[in-house]
């Protein structure tokens, strides 16, 4: 059952989760997509470290075997004692064995050619360049690329040939880049991304674009510094020149003053995060999107019992006190309803009773009405009645003719109904004075009965009385109960032209004594019933006064009682009287 009560509030539940489940989403896709970005930025970096330190190396494997062969060439020239055909043998041997070498040549320290692989006619002016200076001083030196006619790339290399600690010869070199240039082109990423080398002027060694080397442009020279410095890592920067921002990464050629560069557009370089990032945006916005189509069947569930109920408290309150809410559920909007509707009978009973009140109140005021004028009409009536009982007294001892005695006769009978009619609305314009006594009800009934036995016996009529020894006796003004029940076993009779049962059942309701008087009469009409108990409303013509219920009634208000009529026409008619069991 529990499981089940928790099914039923998740939807209200899931409602006000909305909101913040949203918040939620957002806060996740944010905090993922920054960790994503933050991993993405690792791996591009780790990537292309990868890649140019696997290229740097190769190229710096090439350049230094290439120095380092050209090295041993000129320690064996030196060595040994031989003469330029055969020093001039052994270089072209190099050469042959070692193809990327496209000339190799002999210099004296001032710059002069020994002997060369070039052809015959084309001599080396190698003496102002800055490799040989740097050769001619001891160290290796090697230059920029340069380009053949036949625009292949190439750099020369300078090798100080040494004895005895002096510098007696000088190897150039004219090494093909080309390898290097195919390292170079190997290297593929992107639409946009490119690989080339900086010497440390900042001047292009290798560029895809050949035209930059060519005509000795130059990148940023800190940003050369800043690598040759490092050395053992790649530098990171991003490069916003041209109006385009680059993600860039370079690294030293470790023996060489050269710098391995590594860029491409960064929009392309982070196209796949990018990619994610649209991704979850669009999936964080459909999941925000969806949540309320999604809850929209609960919640509609939830509001429109709630709309329901307003409309039909909006009715109610414009005083259709008996409509009733009306919510197809168990939950607490369900129960929320049942209170409602308790809330709006509770009200309607209320107003009953406060409209029941109204009427007893302006009841007791027509009767304190009645009462005051009762008094004065009560005395000269009275009086009138008086002199005419003398006067017909006085006439029945004389001798009238017979029309003269019949008029006397209809005067005193007349006079007589008067009389009663005076007793009738004495007795009803004045709040009857009880005369409490604890009594059985079940006595006075027998009295009644026994009163009205003949009379029932010659209508055909018959009494039956239902009542158990063990009701209880309450509170009652004998003499007043026993005018109650004269007047409805009287009514019973006259109602009744046919043969019938009038019978009387007692039984306890709850604080009440109730007895029942039911006769199997022609029963009363729906519209009469509802004015029996007013006061001078008759069906009996100049026969009756109009007092007899309405006198009943008062009676039992007066016993803070009370008194009902239940009939159906051509069936029965019933009176229900109730009397408190304890009187307050």
């Amino acid at each position: 059952m529990g499981f089940f009560k928790g099914l039923k509030i998740f939807p209200k539940f899931l409602c006000f989760l909305l909101p913040f489940l949203s918040f939620a989403i957002i806060i996740t896709s944010v905090v993922l997509s920054t960790v994503n970005y933050g991993y993405f930025r690792s791996n591009i970096l780790r990537d292309y470290s990868e890649i140019l330190t696997a290229s740097a190396g190769e190229i710096r494997q090439y350049m230094t075997g290439s120095i380092k062969g050209l090295e041993n060439v000129g320690r064996v020239l030196i060595a040994v004692k031989t003469d330029s055909y055969e020093q001039e043998m052994a270089l072209i041997a190099y050469q042959l064995s070692n193809p990327e070498f496209m000339a190799i040549t002999l210099l004296t320290p001032e710059g002069e050619q020994i002997l060369s692989t070039k052809l015959a006619g084309t001599p080396v002016q190698a003496a102002r360049e800055e490799a040989f200076k740097m050769a001619r001083e001891g160290g290796t030196g090697y230059s920029g690329t340069r380009f053949t006619t036949e625009n292949l790339p190439y750099a020369c290399l300078a090798i100080p040939l040494k004895s005895r600690g002096r510098v007696v010869a000088v190897l150039w070199g004219e090494l093909s880049m080309k390898p290097v240039w195919n390292v170079i082109d190997r290297i593929r990423f992107g639409k946009t991304g490119r690989v080339y080398i900086l010497d440390v002027a900042g001047r292009f060694v290798i560029h895809p674009d050949m035209d930059k080397v060519i005509r000795g442009e130059s990148a940023d020279q800190s940003i050369v510094a800043d690598l040759v410095n490092l050395r053992d890592k790649p530098l990171h920067w991003h490069d916003t020149g041209d109006s385009r921002s680059s993600y860039s990464l370079g690294t030293a050629i470790e023996g060489f003053n050269w710098v391995l560069v590594l860029t491409k557009d960064e929009g392309e370089a982070y196209a796949y995060w990018y990619d994610n990032i649209f991704l979850t945006a669009l999936i964080t916005l459909l999941l925000c999107a969806m949540g309320p189509l999604v809850l929209w069947i609960p919640v509609k569930r939830l509001l429109g019992p709630i709309e329901r109920m307003h409309r039909q408290a909006l009715r109610i309150g414009q005083g259709e006190l008996d409509l009733r809410i009306e919510v197809e559920s168990s939950d607490e909007i369900g129960g929320l309803s049942s209170a409602f509707n308790t809330m709006a009978g509770s009200l309607k009973g209320l107003i009953q009773r406060e409209v029941e009140l109204a009427k007893e109140l302006l009841h007791a005021r027509n009767l304190a009405t009645l009462g005051a004028a009762a008094s004065k009409v009560t005395h000269e009536v009275g009086n009138l009645l008086s002199n005419i009982s003398f006067i017909v007294l006085n006439l029945r001892g004389q001798k009238l003719s017979q029309g003269a005695g019949e008029s006397v006769q209809l005067l005193e009978k007349e006079s007589e109904r008067v009389r009663t009619f005076i007793k009738n609305f004495l007795q009803f314009a004045k709040k009857p004075e009880l005369s409490l006594m604890k009594a059985s009800l079940e006595a006075t009934i027998e009295d009644i009965l026994a009163l009205y036995s003949q009379k029932a016996e010659q209508q055909g009529v018959s009494f039956e009385i239902k009542w158990d020894p063990g009701l209880p006796m309450v509170d009652m003004d004998v003499g007043l109960m026993h005018q109650v029940l004269t007047n409805l076993v009287k009514n019973s009779l006259d109602a009744m032209s046919e043969p019938g049962v009038i019978r009387m059942e007692g039984l306890v309701d709850g604080e009440f004594l109730q007895l029942v008087v039911r006769d199997t009469g022609p029963g009363i009409s729906p519209d009469v019933r509802e004015q029996i108990f007013n006061p001078f409303y008759t069906t009996k013509g100049r026969n009756g006064t109009g007092l007899g219920l309405a006198i009943c009634k008062t009676i039992l208000d007066a016993h803070r009682g009370s008194i009902e009529c239940s009939s159906e026409p051509g069936s029965f008619t019933a009176f229900i009287l109730r009397l408190p069991l304890q009187h307050p």
